[in-house]
């Protein structure tokens, strides 16, 4: 009807609906940023988004395609942020909630199961059905 430019589907066009699955899910939050990026004198991390809902912090990770090894080394350098103690000094004290968002319930169990050793959550499609 008139539209002459194409958008192509890509990896990150459903990794972007999954992200949005959990905006929409925690109430369309005011206070949310997409790709955050962390700077930390060690290594930087980026968040698919973060947000913060009621008071509590929301680093949000959303698992489309990724290596489940990938998946456990980003929990491990959470870990390490959280032990070094900058977000927590900057932020009043509490360091945010890490989310993974995936759509299987065999990662979510592997996920769960890694015990990183920070406040996590995890969830599937048909937890937030």
């Amino acid at each position: 009807m008139g539209c002459e430019k194409v958008i192509a589907k890509t990896p990150q066009f459903h990794h972007t609906l999954m992200r949005n699955d959990i905006y929409i899910h925690y109430g369309c939050p005011k206070l949310w940023q997409n790709e955050y990026k962390i700077p930390n004198p060690e290594f930087t991390i980026i968040p698919d988004a973060i947000f913060s809902v009621k008071g509590v912090q929301y680093f949000l990770e959303v698992d489309h395609l990724q290596k489940m090894k990938k998946n456990l080394e980003k929990l491990a350098r959470y870990k390490q942020f959280k032990d070094m103690g900058l977000w927590q000094k900057k932020n009043m004290g509490r360091f945010p909630v890490v989310l993974f968002y995936t759509e299987k319930e065999s990662r979510k169990v592997q996920i769960t199961q890694s015990n990183p050793g920070i406040d996590l959550l995890v969830y599937t499609k048909e937890d937030l059905l």
